[in-house]
């Protein structure tokens, strides 16, 4: 007996008549009429009152009938066990982001990935995106979130939309604070607390202009704790928006002309030997961002 004879005798039950249930599981009437006594005759009893045109099941048909249909339900429910654990993923996912509001779909994407896959843990470690591309580089994190350019000879990536402005943060108080946005010449005289990467890559002269030509106090490289510093009054941040600024009753200032930032990146090592939890996520990843940039 197997579970395919089984189907053949709830189909022939089920319809009362082995002509309509040969025609429903597409094999001839006198083979199902075969698989059926050859049932009965392993069985010992018989399972169907047979008519001129319709069966009925008997009693031990009826008792029969409950048990085939307990059989396949465990054997369904055995098979979707068995598909499930090959689908089994678990272990860490590192991730290396900057902070940025662009990091949000990301985000979303971790929350789904974490419900479909709750034995995996993600590592969310913040950082500049010069930095970031040096981890990734190293095979420090499995994915990288920063703004480009984007070496890509070493790594792959999916573009992200941002649209970050560039601005100076400063306390209620500062002299600035009447203004509606700042100028480089506003900032010449100001003690500036500036992005350490900017500097490292040129990018500040293209923000502001020659970095000599500014009093520069101090660097950073994530914009936390120089909310504090501004809030001390050591000097006006160069940084780009962020909504908790104005919770901290401070003031943002967005540069004119405007200067912003257009490019961010999911990215990772080209040859990155990903454990099978981050091959899956690198998947999704492709999935959902190549889905982001044709909308």
């Amino acid at each position: 007996m197997d579970t395919r004879v089984l189907t053949y005798f709830l189909t022939v039950a089920r319809e009362e008549n082995i002509t309509r249930a040969a025609e429903i599981l597409r094999i001839s009437q006198p083979s199902l009429s075969r698989q059926i006594m050859q049932l009965e005759e392993e069985l010992g009893l018989p399972l169907f009152i047979r008519g001129n045109k319709n069966v009925r099941l008997t009693p031990e048909g009826l008792l029969f009938k409950s048990r085939a249909e307990e059989i396949l339900s465990l054997v369904d429910k055995t098979r979707e066990e068995l598909l499930n654990e090959k689908e089994y993923i678990a272990g860490d996912i590192y991730i290396g982001t900057m902070e940025s509001e662009a990091f949000l779909p990301l985000a979303d994407l971790i929350s789904q990935f974490s419900g479909r896959y709750p034995n995996v843990c993600f590592h969310i470690m913040s950082n500049h995106s010069t930095a970031i591309a040096r981890q990734v580089e190293q095979g420090l994190v499995d994915f990288g979130f920063l703004m480009g350019p984007v070496n890509q000879e070493k790594f792959r990536y999916f573009p992200a939309k941002l649209s970050e402005v560039w601005g100076v943060l400063i306390p209620g108080d500062h002299p600035l604070a009447g203004q509606s946005q700042a100028s480089a010449g506003d900032l010449l005289s100001c003690p500036l607390i500036v992005p350490q990467r900017i500097l490292d890559n040129g990018a500040f002269s293209r923000i502001l202009g020659r970095p000599q030509d500014y009093r520069i106090t101090a660097t950073y490289n994530l914009i936390s704790n120089v909310m504090t510093l501004v809030e001390a009054g050591m000097g006006a941040a160069l940084c780009l928006y962020r909504k908790e600024y104005g919770a901290r009753g401070l003031c943002f200032l967005p540069l004119s002309p405007r200067r912003s930032e257009d490019s961010a990146y999911v990215v990772w090592k080209k040859d990155h030997v990903f454990s099978q939890a981050a091959s899956r996520f690198a998947r999704e990843i492709c999935d959902s961002f190549s889905e982001l940039q044709t909308t």
